[in-house]
């Protein structure tokens, strides 16, 4: 019982919650604006940024500069991949995202061989996480960003889904749709980064998709898919810590194992039902 009390559990808790939150924002919006990958793209963008984010906390020892250059590396490579989606079309993502994903992990190849083992560290969790390691410096950020990327959901939420579904139609509305169309994308961006903290690069398919697309198997209302992604996400984050502990498995694959799980019992009671 005291287990559920010590400060790594709460820290983990804090971040299934935050991980829910992001992963019903930057999945539900990527598979609605029908660049699905996108979500998972973004957060290998983040590699790239954390090793520059090391490289400069080496020379001022400013932890939260990793998380920082992460998060800002996400938004960047999302923007550019929006720019050419709305360029050339939505069947460039795969394009758009071949094009980022080269520039972010050459980025982290060059740098990570200058850094030093403590550094080499600290940047590979956000390639292969285990959210029982969250610090509470990577709290604050990510609940700084989770939060954010809520209110502006919130806030523009009509808007943003007009232009996900009908762009044309948003245009002749007199809505300012490349507004809104990158604020979507930087959305995506900013709560990817969140995710590979939480999860790491390697897993986040399994957060950052499957509960998005285990929603939209559950419903066709909007408001209802961004629900379920979150409950899911939730749900898959508990239960896979849950399970790590009581099996003594590691807690990210677990968490990332259950996602999978349920998508597939959801899947298979469709076609039963």
């Amino acid at each position: 019982m005291s287990l559920l009390y010590s400060p790594f559990m709460i820290n983990a808790l804090i971040g299934i919650i935050l991980g829910g939150i992001t992963a019903m924002i930057t999945g539900a919006l990527s598979t609605l604006r029908n660049v699905h990958y996108l979500s998972a793209e973004v957060t290998h963008s983040a590699l790239g940024g954390a090793a520059i984010g090391a490289l400069i906390y080496s020379q001022i020892e400013y932890e939260p500069i990793i998380f920082i250059t992460a998060t800002t590396f996400s938004i960047i490579s999302s923007i550019i991949t929006g720019y050419i989606v709305r360029e050339r079309g939505v069947e460039a993502t795969g394009l758009a995202i071949g094009v980022v994903l080269a520039i972010s992990l050459s980025t982290y190849s060059i740098v990570i061989g200058t850094l030093k083992a403590e550094l080499i560290i600290k940047v590979n969790s956000y390639l292969l996480s285990d959210i029982l390691l969250i610090t509470y410096s990577d709290l604050m950020g990510m609940t700084l960003i989770s939060f954010i990327g809520l209110i502006v959901l919130i806030a523009f939420y009509k808007e943003l889904i007009y232009v996900c579904f009908d762009m044309e139609g948003a245009e002749s509305l007199g809505l300012k749709t490349k507004i809104y169309d990158y604020m979507a994308f930087a959305l995506i961006g900013a709560t990817g980064a969140v995710l590979a903290r939480a999860m790491g690069a390697l897993l986040i398919y399994a957060l950052a998709i499957l509960p998005a697309a285990s929603s939209i198997e559950l419903s066709n209302s909007t408001s209802k898919i961004f629900i379920y992604t979150f409950t899911i996400s939730l749900i898959a984050g508990l239960a896979g810590i849950l399970i790590s502990l009581t099996l003594n498995l590691p807690t990210s694959g677990t968490i990332a194992a259950t996602a999978t799980t349920i998508y597939i019992l959801i899947k298979m009671a469709k076609k039963i039902i």
